[in-house]
């Protein structure tokens, strides 16, 4: 009969090379994204409770308005042709007032491309995303803003995990100083997107005013007047009716 300290370690030695044997099945599992297997990024990819998601449900591109999920989080869509889409809603904390808790929305998409090396590089539509930041001290006042972010990932990691007893695919974004996103898991496939295009025109400022007269035969929103920069008006909306639709940017 064994000694019960000899039992226990033996016990505890079975343990440790189960949870080898284990970690090494889970190494097995994962793979770095290079041109070769660039399809595993295809998909809508979402962190924590998957209540972020990209897709018609969390930004409303015809008026650039958000719907704020229940919770937090981050979610990326890739397809399979090229493009890729991101939703986001972070929570910003006030160092000078930390009961003033602050939150942002973000919408952007575009192309994206995947070195021989495995860097992936997110390049957006330029003047097409948006944000919107608020605080808990602001009364429920919001601001809308411009959003173009080119991202850059020295790695992307794709490995299966066990969530509650189910295999789940996820992706993780290395930068090249090591910081990583949170952990996404794979909610949909094909993914759950906006349509990939450009979705808006640009519009100089001496087109407002040679269509204002022409077309519009009202009063123009001023910022499209007595700014130099472009305008945005949406491709699926006639040009009759963009006044109601314009963006200054």
């Amino acid at each position: 009969m064994l000694a019960p300290t000899r039992t226990i370690a033996l016990g505890l030695l079975a343990f440790a090379l189960c949870c080898v044997q284990r970690a090494a099945a889970v190494v097995q599992d994962w793979q770095l994204i290079d041109t070769s297997n660039s399809n595993e990024l295809v998909g809508t990819w979402s962190s924590g409770s998957h209540q972020v998601l990209t897709g018609l449900g969390f930004f409303w591109p015809a008026n650039r308005t958000f719907t704020p999920p229940p919770a937090r989080g981050i979610s990326y869509s890739f397809s399979a042709d090229g493009f890729w889409e991101q939703s986001m809603y972070l929570a910003q904390p006030n160092p000078r007032k930390p009961q003033c808790v602050g939150s942002q929305l973000i919408w952007q998409h575009g192309t994206y491309e995947v070195l021989s090396n495995g860097t992936l590089i997110l390049t957006p539509f330029w003047h097409e995303g948006a944000q919107l930041v608020s605080s808990s001290c602001s009364g429920g006042n919001t601001t809308e803003l411009a959003y173009n972010e080119r991202e850059i990932w020295a790695t992307a990691e794709v490995w299966y995990e066990q969530v509650m007893g189910v295999p789940v695919k996820s992706l993780r974004l290395t930068d090249p100083w090591g910081n990583r996103r949170t952990n996404m898991n794979l909610v949909y496939r094909p993914p759950q997107m906006l349509p990939t295009e450009k979705l808006y025109v640009s519009v100089s400022r001496p087109a407002c005013a040679l269509h204002r007269s022409a077309l519009w035969s009202g009063s123009l929103p001023r910022r499209c007047v007595d700014s130099f920069r472009p305008i945005l008006c949406p491709m699926s909306i006639l040009d009759a009716s963009c006044p109601l639709q314009v963006y200054g940017l």
